[in-house]
């Protein structure tokens, strides 16, 4: 099956571009094993303009080698079109994180859905639910609150050592998914402390596979730092600042909506206007002088605590249940095994 993206793009959003998607049916990882295709950034979200650039995020099946070797290529990533489509097996593990660049795909409308499978609805879809927990205040909400950190200190408002115990914070909010992934009680098996930039981590009772693949996901939040960091301060030197903190706004709005709602709202419809006007910074009420206003700061205020109710009061799981998502892996495996080659 080929698949057109610049025509489905024309079709579904009237979008028109010269990108050249034509790896999609060339690259055997994805050619015939394409599932989802939507939009992703600020089309999602419902916050384009008309420079916006057009992102692309999809999902593919593994390849039979793959399952049968216990193999993953992960995600396939076109960066000349900002297009990047997941594994089933990478982005399952990803969605039972609370992922917030994954999760949202899950709350893709119509008109952003370029290619939707009927695998997609039946595997993936209709079991959305398993993946939303009580995790989500987080992974939304401390990847929200951490970014923020970040930008605040690119705008010279903190110091090192501030930028320093936002780290550990970004560790400690991660706990939750670490201490139900490799089932150790953070209170007591793992202290973090923070000296300057010298971090310590006393980790017990872990085999060696669980310690090399628990540190990798430490070792990660400081790999996520050090590109938004520079991606905050590109935003700087293009006076982009008040885009992200609209996305940090949108981030919490969210999570408040999982958490309370249990429902992924992607197309911030209700939302565009305010999330507009802080893209704009219409008379400067967010951003002023490569600094966030009082109002700005007041208004993430009230949204994490907003955030925070929704958590201590949510009715959704605080982890997901690992069997049910291992059957669900099992029945998509069992499905790609049975297919003709």
């Amino acid at each position: 099956m080929q698949i057109n993206v610049n025509e489905l793009l024309r079709k579904k959003r009237g979008i028109v571009n010269k990108q050249d998607y034509s790896f999609i049916n060339s690259n055997p990882n994805l050619k015939d094993k394409i599932i989802f295709l939507t939009l992703g950034g600020s089309y999602a979200y419902g916050t384009n303009i008309e420079t916006s650039d057009v992102d692309v995020r999809g999902i593919s099946l593994n390849t039979k080698d793959e399952i049968l070797l216990g193999m993953d290529h992960e995600q396939s990533v076109n960066e000349a079109t900002d297009t990047t489509i997941y594994t089933t097996r990478k982005m399952i593990h990803l969605f039972a994180q609370g992922n917030p660049n994954t999760i949202e795909m899950l709350g893709s409308i119509e008109e952003n859905a370029l290619f939707v499978s009927d695998f997609f609805n039946e595997y993936i879809l209709k079991n959305k639910k398993l993946f939303l927990t009580r995790n989500v205040f987080f992974t939304f909400g401390g990847y929200g609150r951490a970014q923020l950190s970040r930008l605040n200190n690119k705008l010279g408002r903190l110091n090192p050592e501030v930028e320093t115990q936002n780290i550990l914070r970004s560790i400690k909010n991660a706990s939750v998914h670490l201490k139900e992934r490799y089932n150790i009680d953070l209170d007591t098996d793992i202290l973090f402390s923070a000296n300057g930039a010298n971090f310590n981590c006393n980790i017990k009772d872990l085999n060696k596979a669980d310690m090399q693949s628990c540190l990798m996901e430490i070792a990660s939040i400081f790999k996520d730092y050090n590109k938004l960091g520079k991606r905050n301060q590109s935003a700087i030197e293009h006076n982009k600042l008040n885009k992200h903190c609209m996305h940090l706004v949108r981030l919490f709005l969210m999570a408040i909506d999982i958490l309370r709602d249990g429902e992924i709202i992607t197309y911030r419809k209700k939302d565009h206007d305010l999330l507009m006007s802080i893209r704009n910074n219409e008379n400067e009420e967010w951003i002023k002088d490569n600094m966030l206003t009082e109002r700005a700061e007041k208004f993430v205020e009230e949204k994490e605590k907003e955030m925070k109710d929704a958590f201590d009061n949510s009715k959704l799981p605080d982890t997901p249940d690992r069997n049910r998502i291992n059957d669900l892996i099992k029945n998509i495996n069992t499905y790609i095994l049975g297919l003709t080659s």
